[in-house]
Protein backbone atom coordinates (compact mmCIF):
# COMPACT_ATOMS: atom_id res chain seq x y z
CA UNK A 1 0.00 0.00 0.00
CA UNK A 2 1.50 3.36 -1.14
CA UNK A 3 0.90 6.09 1.52
CA UNK A 4 2.92 9.63 2.03
CA UNK A 5 3.59 11.90 4.89
CA UNK A 6 0.97 14.75 6.00
CA UNK A 7 1.75 17.16 8.14
CA UNK A 8 -0.99 18.10 11.29
CA UNK A 9 -0.86 19.14 14.65
CA UNK A 10 -1.90 16.97 17.62
CA UNK A 11 -4.81 18.30 18.93
CA UNK A 12 -3.69 17.90 22.39
CA UNK A 13 -0.50 19.50 22.53
CA UNK A 14 -1.20 21.73 19.61
CA UNK A 15 2.65 20.30 18.20
CA UNK A 16 3.14 20.19 14.50
CA UNK A 17 3.25 16.49 13.61
CA UNK A 18 3.46 14.22 10.71
CA UNK A 19 0.89 11.12 9.77
CA UNK A 20 0.48 8.82 7.11
CA UNK A 21 -2.39 9.22 4.98
CA UNK A 22 -2.86 6.16 1.77
CA UNK A 23 -2.36 7.57 -1.27
CA UNK A 24 -1.24 7.94 -4.09
CA UNK A 25 -4.55 5.67 -5.09
CA UNK A 26 -5.07 4.23 -8.40
CA UNK A 27 -8.67 3.71 -9.25
CA UNK A 28 -9.76 0.38 -10.01
CA UNK A 29 -13.24 0.37 -12.68
CA UNK A 30 -15.80 -2.28 -12.53
CA UNK A 31 -14.55 -3.28 -15.96
CA UNK A 32 -10.74 -4.22 -14.76
CA UNK A 33 -12.55 -6.03 -11.58
CA UNK A 34 -15.53 -8.11 -14.14
CA UNK A 35 -11.78 -8.69 -16.32
CA UNK A 36 -9.98 -10.13 -13.10
CA UNK A 37 -12.84 -11.93 -12.22
CA UNK A 38 -13.28 -13.79 -15.71
CA UNK A 39 -9.55 -15.05 -16.02
CA UNK A 40 -9.82 -16.68 -12.74
CA UNK A 41 -13.32 -18.71 -13.41
CA UNK A 42 -15.36 -19.94 -16.71
CA UNK A 43 -18.02 -17.26 -16.06
CA UNK A 44 -17.51 -14.31 -19.11
CA UNK A 45 -16.97 -10.64 -18.41
CA UNK A 46 -20.45 -9.72 -19.40
CA UNK A 47 -22.15 -12.26 -17.08
CA UNK A 48 -19.80 -10.62 -14.31
CA UNK A 49 -21.11 -7.55 -15.20
CA UNK A 50 -24.35 -8.36 -15.49
CA UNK A 51 -24.69 -9.61 -12.17
CA UNK A 52 -22.59 -6.40 -10.32
CA UNK A 53 -25.05 -4.61 -12.22
CA UNK A 54 -28.15 -6.23 -10.82
CA UNK A 55 -26.39 -6.33 -7.52
CA UNK A 56 -25.79 -2.57 -7.21
CA UNK A 57 -29.61 -1.99 -7.93
CA UNK A 58 -30.94 -4.12 -5.43
CA UNK A 59 -28.23 -2.87 -2.77
CA UNK A 60 -29.72 0.57 -3.64
CA UNK A 61 -33.27 -0.88 -3.25
CA UNK A 62 -32.88 -2.41 -0.03
CA UNK A 63 -31.17 0.88 1.32
CA UNK A 64 -34.00 2.67 0.13
CA UNK A 65 -35.85 0.66 1.84
CA UNK A 66 -34.32 1.02 5.19
CA UNK A 67 -32.63 -1.61 5.08
CA UNK A 68 -29.36 -2.71 5.80
CA UNK A 69 -27.16 -5.00 3.51
CA UNK A 70 -24.74 -7.58 4.81
CA UNK A 71 -22.07 -8.23 2.04
CA UNK A 72 -20.53 -11.27 3.64
CA UNK A 73 -16.63 -10.63 4.03
CA UNK A 74 -16.57 -7.25 2.83
CA UNK A 75 -18.88 -5.86 5.59
CA UNK A 76 -22.49 -4.14 5.41
CA UNK A 77 -23.79 -1.01 4.20
CA UNK A 78 -26.78 0.91 6.28
CA UNK A 79 -28.77 4.10 5.41
CA UNK A 80 -28.73 7.29 7.47
CA UNK A 81 -30.03 9.92 7.43
CA UNK A 82 -29.68 13.79 7.65
CA UNK A 83 -32.59 16.22 8.89
CA UNK A 84 -32.57 19.96 10.94
CA UNK A 85 -33.73 19.79 14.52
CA UNK A 86 -37.15 21.04 15.12
CA UNK A 87 -37.91 21.93 19.02
CA UNK A 88 -40.79 19.37 19.29
CA UNK A 89 -41.94 16.60 17.38
CA UNK A 90 -45.24 18.07 16.58
CA UNK A 91 -43.12 20.49 14.36
CA UNK A 92 -41.31 17.65 12.51
CA UNK A 93 -42.13 16.85 9.42
CA UNK A 94 -40.55 14.84 6.37
CA UNK A 95 -39.87 18.64 4.86
CA UNK A 96 -36.99 18.52 7.53
CA UNK A 97 -34.83 15.50 5.86
CA UNK A 98 -32.28 16.80 3.83
CA UNK A 99 -29.92 14.18 2.86
CA UNK A 100 -30.09 9.91 2.95
CA UNK A 101 -26.43 8.41 2.63
CA UNK A 102 -25.17 5.06 2.51
CA UNK A 103 -22.74 4.22 5.53
CA UNK A 104 -20.09 0.71 4.90
CA UNK A 105 -19.20 -0.85 7.64
CA UNK A 106 -16.12 -3.11 7.13
CA UNK A 107 -16.55 -6.78 8.66
CA UNK A 108 -14.23 -8.30 11.18
CA UNK A 109 -12.20 -9.88 8.37
CA UNK A 110 -11.92 -7.24 6.29
CA UNK A 111 -10.86 -4.99 9.15
CA UNK A 112 -8.23 -7.63 9.75
CA UNK A 113 -7.01 -8.03 5.95
CA UNK A 114 -6.75 -4.18 5.85
CA UNK A 115 -4.56 -4.38 9.55
CA UNK A 116 -1.04 -3.12 9.45
CA UNK A 117 -0.40 -5.95 11.43
CA UNK A 118 -1.40 -8.19 8.36
CA UNK A 119 1.92 -10.11 6.44
CA UNK A 120 -0.25 -9.44 3.76
CA UNK A 121 0.32 -5.78 3.76
CA UNK A 122 3.26 -3.93 2.86
CA UNK A 123 4.00 -0.13 2.87
CA UNK A 124 5.70 2.01 0.43
CA UNK A 125 6.23 5.43 1.19
CA UNK A 126 5.90 7.38 -2.04
CA UNK A 127 6.81 11.11 -0.75
CA UNK A 128 10.20 10.58 0.21
CA UNK A 129 12.89 13.21 -1.50
CA UNK A 130 15.68 11.98 -4.06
Amino acid sequence: MKYKLREGKNLKTGAAMFYAMAGPVSVIKLEKIAQEISQECTVTVHDIRAVISALEEKIIAHLQNGDSVRMGLLGSFRPTIKSDATRTSVEFSNANIKRISARFTESATMKYKLSANNPEVSFVRTDEEE
